[in-house]
């Protein structure tokens, strides 16, 4: 990991996000905030990049140079398996804050059994 870790965050201006932005900088993460509004991002005052979780450029656009990539973009049935398969593909771990099974568990087998066939 990187000694200046940077992390990336979906859905920064919502509730929930507003929390964890405070928290990363707290412990001394600078947020790299992205969202489908750009206005709503930029008045964040942190470094933005606009992404839909239906435009995986915009996603790979987002994510790159991201240590970690913390989706807090609900619904997540709809934004999970989109930032997660970017994440993967920047490099990045993925974090959400879903209880939502239903989204997750089948991408994850999926991948689990990719990375197992590949050694």
């Amino acid at each position: 990991m990187q000694v200046e870790t940077r992390g990336s965050q979906d859905g920064a201006y919502g509730h929930t996000g507003r929390f964890v932005v405070a928290e990363l900088r707290r412990r001394g993460i600078e947020p790299v905030v992205s969202g489908r509004d750009a206005t709503r991002l930029a008045a964040t005052g942190y470094e933005a990049r606009p992404a839909a979780t239906d435009d995986p450029a915009a996603l790979a656009a987002a994510f790159a140079g991201a240590d970690v990539v913390i989706n807090v973009a609900g619904p997540f049935l709809d934004t999970a398996v989109p930032v997660a398969a970017a994440a993967v593909r920047a490099g990045a771990h993925y974090l959400d804050v879903s209880a939502e099974q239903a989204p997750s568990a089948p991408w994850l087998r999926s991948w689990a059994r990719r990375r197992a066939r590949r050694g």
